[in-house]
C-alpha cells in the first residue's frame, strides 16, 4: 500500500510530494508495528495479594493503552498489593511509557501497596533513574536539582 500509493503520488502529482508522503505512511506504519508488538502478560501470582506481569516490546506513546490491564487488576485486587513488572524483554521506554509506569505506581501506592520493576535492560533503566522514578520507587527521597 505505501510503495503503491508513493508511486501513483509520483505519477501524479511530484517527486517531492511522492517522497513526502512516503515518509509520513512509513512512520505511522513503523508506530503501528511497534505498538502491535508490546504486550504486559499476567504471569501466575506467587501468592494472594502479589500481581506479576512481564513486559514485552517497547512501551512508548503509542502503546501505552496496552498497560490499562494492569491498573485494572490493581485497581480489583485488595488493599495493599504488592505489583512486580518483569522488564526483562522491555526494549525500549520513552517519556510518555515513563508518565504510564508512574500512573501505574500512583494507583498502587493509592491502595497501600508497592511496585517493583525488575530485570530492566540499560536504556529503560537509564531513563527511569534520570527521571527520578527509580528514587520514587525505592522510597528514597527525589535528589534536589541543581542550580
Amino acid at each position: 500500500l505505501m510503495m503503491v500509493s508513493t508511486f501513483l503520488v509520483t505519477i501524479v502529482f511530484d517527486l517531492t510530494v511522492a517522497v513526502e508522503l512516503g515518509l509520513v505512511l512509513a512512520c505511522l506504519l513503523f508506530v503501528r508495528r511497534q505498538s502491535d508488538i508490546f504486550r504486559a502478560d499476567p504471569v501466575p501470582q506467587p501468592a494472594a495479594g502479589h500481581l506479576r506481569f512481564r513486559l514485552f516490546g517497547s512501551l512508548f506513546f503509542g502503546a501505552v493503552a496496552k498497560i490499562d490491564p494492569v491498573v485494572t487488576a490493581v485497581e480489583q485486587s485488595p488493599a495493599g498489593v504488592q505489583v512486580t513488572l518483569d522488564a526483562s524483554r522491555l526494549v525500549s521506554l520513552d517519556t510518555t511509557g515513563l508518565d504510564a509506569l508512574e500512573q501505574l505506581h500512583k494507583a498502587i501506592v493509592k491502595r497501600g501497596g508497592r511496585l517493583e520493576i525488575v530485570e530492566l535492560n540499560p536504556q529503560p533503566q537509564s531513563l527511569i533513574e534520570r527521571s527520578g522514578f527509580g528514587a520514587r520507587l525505592r522510597g528514597e527521597a527525589p535528589a534536589e536539582p541543581h542550580a
